[in-house]
């Protein structure tokens, strides 16, 4: 192949788990972003470009390597090392030494005609808006959240500023939702993707009388499993909920405390907690559910910042989707698609009974229009 018909390389650099690397012990940290980053990817290479991926993921170990996978000539992965201490059983220091790494890689490797897209993280902001200013290279920022508007707890004026200004500057943007479109574009070229469009399988029927509820995804005060689990209460003996998350300690204990007080008052297993599944597991988990729920505070600011990513892995696995009012979800391309309910326990046991889970429901034409669009919105916008 000639240098002109060398294919055009596409830098994408985010934290992405550890699935092609063997140095670091357990990655498994981002398996949300990661999967919308293996959309991303695959987007790419359909429209024929090179991915690279510089990976910034850490295991549970101090030290690492640098590592290298090549899936095809058209997708390697790079995970870049790192040095840390253990301190109380946390990694210490891991972010400074991969910011160090990430300079020397984009140094070495970057020049101004070259095309990178960052997964949005408080870690390299900073690092790339000075690379960007320095070298000059194409920066499209992938904005997913805004991380002090995530919880309650993070906020503050001070901080939104100086996360906003990290990728301000970027040359173009793929976003989350319509909304931080109109907020943060400014004009620039962006894309929107709610999620990953890909259909991964159709949802089995089942035929054991149950009508089985999914959660996925972070468990806490701010993310809705807690007004879920009371709402199972006003549902009928064949309504079981099935639960996989992650989170911290005291919420984690919280959780299981109210499972075990829902089931023993029903006198059955009426909740079930499964852990965290990745992967096939993953997908073969959300395939025997019929219904996936998401349900976020309408109120908080998040609500217009983001999009949760189970919505279109639910919808990918042709499951109905009982979602919260939010913002971002209502003013949506995906919105005729879903079930909406209000943030009481009543009220969403109310939307729940509402769905037709007899019915088919195939989401594939759906997910290839919106994935059709997103192909032709990213093209334009790396386009020069």
């Amino acid at each position: 192949m000639s240098v002109k018909e060398q294919k055009k390389i596409v830098y994408y650099i985010g934290f992405y788990d550890g699935k092609y690397c063997h140095r670091r012990g357990n990655t498994e940290q981002n398996l949300a972003g990661s999967m919308k980053m293996d959309f991303v990817i695959q987007s790419l290479k359909k429209l024929g470009y090179k991915v690279v991926i510089v990976s910034l993921t850490q295991g549970n170990r101090c030290f690492a390597v640098k590592e290298r996978y090549s899936v095809d000539e058209n997708e390697q992965y790079i995970y870049l090392p790192y040095a840390a201490i253990k301190w109380n059983g946390k990694l210490k220091g891991c972010s400074r030494t991969m910011q160090f790494f990430l300079k020397k890689y984009i140094q070495s490797n970057l020049k101004k005609d070259s095309i990178l897209i960052s997964y949005h993280s408080l870690v390299y902001g900073e690092t790339l808006t000075k690379l960007h200013k320095k070298i000059g290279f194409k920066w499209y920022a992938q904005v997913e959240e805004l991380y002090c508007l995530s919880r309650k707890d993070f906020y503050s004026p001070d901080q939104l500023q100086k996360e906003e200004k990290m990728f301000d500057t970027a040359d173009g943007f793929l976003f989350v939702n319509d909304i931080m479109k109109e907020k943060y574009a400014k004009g620039k070229k962006c894309a929107i993707s709610y999620g990953n469009y890909h259909f991964f399988a159709k949802r089995e029927p089942q035929d054991d009388g149950q009508i089985n509820i999914a959660y996925t995804g972070i468990i806490n005060e701010d993310r809705g499993i807690f007004t879920l689990m009371d709402a199972m209460q006003y549902l009928p003996q064949k309504y079981i909920l099935n639960v996989l998350g992650y989170g911290l300690e005291q919420h984690m204990n919280r959780f299981k405390n109210r499972m075990n007080a829902i089931n023993q008052k029903a006198g059955y297993e009426k909740i079930k907690f499964l852990g965290t599944k990745k992967g096939d597991e993953f997908s073969k988990f959300l395939s025997s559910n019929d219904i996936g729920v998401s349900l976020m505070d309408v109120e908080d600011e998040i609500a217009k910042n983001a999009f949760p990513s189970k919505i279109m892995a639910y919808l990918g696995h042709s499951l109905y989707v009982v979602s919260s009012k939010c913002e971002a979800i209502v003013n949506s391309k995906v919105a005729h698609l879903l079930y909406f309910c209000d943030n009481e326990p009543s009220k969403v046991a109310e939307t729940i009974l509402r769905v037709p889970v007899n019915k088919d429901c195939d989401m594939k034409q759906e997910l290839e229009k919106l994935e059709e669009a997103f192909l032709e919105e990213l093209q334009q916008v790396l386009e020069e």
